[in-house]
């Protein structure tokens, strides 16, 4: 991967072997995995009722995962904002406002054209 760049994935763990006529809350599992300089990912722990932190470590030819943030919480409020499609500010005026508010509060855009890297950063930050 080139220097600053990341890719993820989001992915769902069902009961049963289908996912048709499932929502989310039939889900007894979900991850966010995010591949850079650093692999980590968050993981719904259905045992601990959690979302842990996991980090992948290399040492050598082995590698394992650690759990480095236990009970991972996203916090009430975030100074950061991820606007979809930033070229509809030109077409649509209202989308342009709310673009405007979020840059006069002193959020910080995060759109890296990956919704999945978006939401790991939304997460974290």
């Amino acid at each position: 991967m080139d220097a600053n760049y990341s890719v993820a994935s989001i992915f769902g763990i069902w009961k049963t072997k289908s996912v048709n006529g499932n929502t989310g809350r039939d889900l007894v599992g979900a991850a966010l995995s995010i591949y850079s300089s650093r692999t980590t990912m968050l993981l719904y722990n259905s045992y601990t009722k959690c979302v842990e932190e996991l980090t992948l470590v290399k040492r050598g030819n082995k590698a394992k995962w650690l759990v480095t943030i236990p009970k991972f919480e996203i916090q009430e409020k975030s100074r950061n904002f991820s606007p979809e499609g930033v070229k509809s500010c030109f077409e649509n005026q209202a989308y342009l406002k709310v673009f405007e508010y979020y840059c006069m509060q002193g959020y910080s855009i995060r759109y890296s054209s990956s919704m999945a890297v978006d939401c790991y950063q939304m997460f974290i930050k």
